[in-house]
């Protein structure tokens, strides 16, 4: 009897075990389920949070420009060799047409190629076929900056005497009347000097960042 009674504990004993085991994965798994779901919902309001810092910027900087603007959404990028395109999700409907410019909180972006009915092609200035008429902003040096295959720019055919130093801030100056005067280009990263040539070149490091725009405002006009 005694051994049977020990037997039957046994089995009662693991059988307990093997519950408890079972009702702990289940709860693990409901845990998990339930963590995942958090970390998705955290997730989501994180990126309702940084786009509201962004939506915040973007409205100071449109503020700020005394010209009028349409807020528009990048929807694809198209960087295949020396080309720098992106998408927009605005067009000719909503008022966009071909070479406006434009730009972001952190400076000048492009310019209009395409404007579809309801979505538009921008050309990046760090595209080789971008250009910009440009000054430095603290000796009003002026010079041209093009686009470079780096994601870079450079400010050429600048007076062989300018003053320019590394450092210094480049504007849009204006001219041309395709960007407005003063928009932020970047910042001289080095100055190039031939012997031979009667300009100076520099090396500009893009005040935008164009691999992380993510929202832009198109200039339509005054």
């Amino acid at each position: 009897q005694n051994k049977i009674v020990q037997g039957l504990r046994k089995i009662y004993q693991g059988w307990e075990h093997y519950i408890y085991l079972v009702d702990v994965t289940e709860e693990n798994e409901r845990l998990k389920k339930r963590l995942n779901k958090l970390l998705s919902e955290n997730n989501y309001l994180l990126e309702i949070e940084k786009s509201y810092e962004r939506f915040l910027k973007l409205l100071a900087f449109k503020q700020s420009l005394n010209f009028k603007t349409i807020p528009a959404g990048v929807t694809g990028r198209d960087s295949n060799g020396w080309f720098r395109t992106i998408y927009i999700n605005k067009g000719s409907q909503q008022g966009i047409d071909k070479s406006m410019a434009v730009v972001a909180p952190n400076g000048l972006v492009g310019q209009i190629i395409v404007a579809a009915p309801n979505n538009s092609k921008v050309l990046l200035l760090t595209d080789i076929r971008g250009s910009a008429a440009a000054l430095i902003q603290r000796s009003r040096s002026r010079g041209i900056v093009t686009g470079s295959a780096a994601d870079s720019y450079k400010i050429k055919y600048l007076n062989r005497n300018a003053d320019i130093k590394v450092g210094d801030r480049v504007i849009s100056s204006g001219l041309g009347g395709l960007f407005p005067k003063g928009l932020l280009i970047g910042w001289v990263q080095r100055i190039i000097e031939k012997d031979s040539d009667l300009f100076l070149d520099a090396e500009i490091i893009p005040s935008v960042d164009m691999d992380k725009l993510e929202e832009v405002l198109v200039i339509i006009g005054r």
